[in-house]
């Protein structure tokens, strides 16, 4: 049995999709393909245009045999923990041969040629990486021309060319989760067809995602204003009318409304696939959410300041006081974005921020314990980890100044060779949670804490053991534990 992985938001499930479903098939000759779809948000930080169910049901009518709810954490983060998160729930399952994704025109070889070179970064990547950030460029940019001037011989434009199209971006982050993982599913490129991802015109046969949505909207707006009994959750901000529903039949309606129209009939339903209709009636009943929607729960937020906004999944200070001096209940969403919008950050990414604000995601760090064995070993190698981690002995002063010279030892080592790294980490944690943590643990504030302990050691020694005691205790208990077999 062969089974094929995809990693997909499906918003909406259309054509290209289906094609790409079938494609896999053929190329992999896979029995089942399992797809990790998204939920009721999306990557580019907004709502789904339908309930992961309406969407699953669309998947699996249209050729999917199983759906997976990626968590919303990830299914709203960068393409890096997008990617990461679809693959680990793929490699995790023990039953995917392939994964399939994308591309424009690229193969799997292009791939992992960037792939390595971005997991590897010699001393020459970093160098040109940090010449092109000094000279004004977007870390992307740089990144690109860093990797034009290694892979193709000084010729920038083509690693240019590569990294602008957005499914070869998420196409390196999958070869790069799979990388780390060590994992044995293999990578297969599937060429798009039709129009472009962010082509916002609908085409004779394959539309992208983005013009199926707007022409949705468009239609849903006209729809809504020939039709003011239907609109029994329509509201001023969608669509301009208040009323009372008192009809039901919103196929009938859909149906004449548009056999009136001098366009070409149902230009959105000939891109879509699956099960569609129902889809289609519940839009135009207005079951569907957009930001305008989420705008009154950001007021909520709003009230509680600083101390809490700060803490949220990608949120930093400097973006927290920035929406603190430009928001206020009832400014629109379109005029949040724009007055947040800044250059080091994209419009995306302030959508994921805004979006984990409203859904309550916050920033938590964690400790990660792993180990590769033997299915008949698995319950041996927990109670060895458990025995590490719960009774674990601190009682070798020798051994504990041992162990502080060496990581010292480290840290000089990394600021002497890149400490331009070290001093943006520093600045980082000024303004980022994750930033402030990852400096508590490893950077410039972990080295004078450790030197601080060397230079006293004796007398520091007995708190230090007692402290780690606690540490143990905190940390490694039944609460907030997760096990992954």
């Amino acid at each position: 049995m062969k089974v094929a992985g995809i990693i997909a938001e499906y918003n909406p499930f259309h054509k290209g999709h289906q094609y790409h479903i079938e494609e896999t098939r053929k190329k992999t000759g896979a029995d089942y393909v399992v797809v990790v779809m998204s939920g009721d948000y999306v990557q580019r930080g907004e709502p789904a245009i339908a309930d992961k169910y309406m969407r699953t049901r669309m998947a699996l009518s249209g050729g999917a045999d199983l759906i997976i709810e990626m968590p919303a954490i990830y299914a709203t983060a960068s393409a890096e923990y997008f990617a990461t998160a679809g693959i680990g729930i793929l490699d995790q399952l023990g039953c995917v041969d392939y994964l399939s994704f994308g591309s424009e025109w690229a193969e799997v070889e292009d791939f992992s040629a960037y792939a390595t070179l971005f997991l590897e970064e010699p001393e020459e990547y970093k160098q040109i990486l940090q010449e092109k950030l000094k000279s004004g460029k977007s870390f992307p940019e740089a990144r690109a021309f860093a990797a034009g001037n290694l892979l193709f011989d000084s010729k920038p434009e083509k690693a240019i060319e590569f990294l602008k199209e957005p499914n070869h971006i998420l196409g390196l982050e999958y070869i790069k989760a799979l990388k780390r993982r060590n994992s044995l599913i293999k990578p297969v490129v599937i060429k798009r067809k039709g129009n472009h991802y962010h082509e916002n015109k609908l085409t004779e046969n394959y539309s992208s995602a983005t013009a199926i949505r707007q022409e949705m909207y468009h239609f849903y707006r006209n729809f809504s204003r020939k039709n003011p009994y239907n609109t029994e959750t329509c509201n001023s901000r969608k669509c301009g009318n208040t009323g009372k529903n008192t009809n039901n039949r919103v196929s009938n309606i859909y149906n004449n409304t548009y056999n009136k129209e001098k366009e070409s009939p149902r230009a959105f339903e000939k891109a879509l696939c699956g099960e569609y209709l129902p889809f289609i009636e519940g839009f135009l009943q207005n079951n569907f959410v957009t930001w305008e929607d989420l705008m009154p729960y950001l007021d909520y937020t709003f009230l509680l300041k600083n101390k809490v906004i700060g803490k949220y999944f990608g949120m930093n200070l400097d973006l927290a006081r920035r929406f603190q001096n430009i928001y206020e209940p009832g400014l629109s969403f379109e005029d949040l974005i724009e007055g947040l919008h800044a250059r080091q950050i994209t419009d995306a990414a302030l959508r994921r921020v805004l979006l984990h604000i409203v859904l309550h995601m916050k920033y938590y760090p964690f400790l990660e314990v792993r180990t590769k064995v033997m299915d008949d070993k698995i319950y041996k190698s927990m109670e060895i980890m458990a025995d590490i981690v719960k009774n674990s002995l601190f009682e070798d002063n020798k051994r504990i100044r041992e162990v502080i010279r060496e990581l010292i030892s480290r840290i000089e080592m990394m600021l002497m060779q890149a400490g331009h790294q070290v001093a943006v980490g520093r600045v980082a944690s000024y303004f980022s949670p994750a930033a402030s943590y990852m400096e508590k643990i490893s950077g410039y504030d972990y080295y004078k804490f450790l030197k601080d302990i060397e230079n006293d050691f004796d007398n520091k020694i007995e708190n230090l053991k007692s402290k780690l005691y606690e540490l143990q205790n905190t940390i490694f208990n039944k609460n907030n534990l997760m096990v992954f077999i």
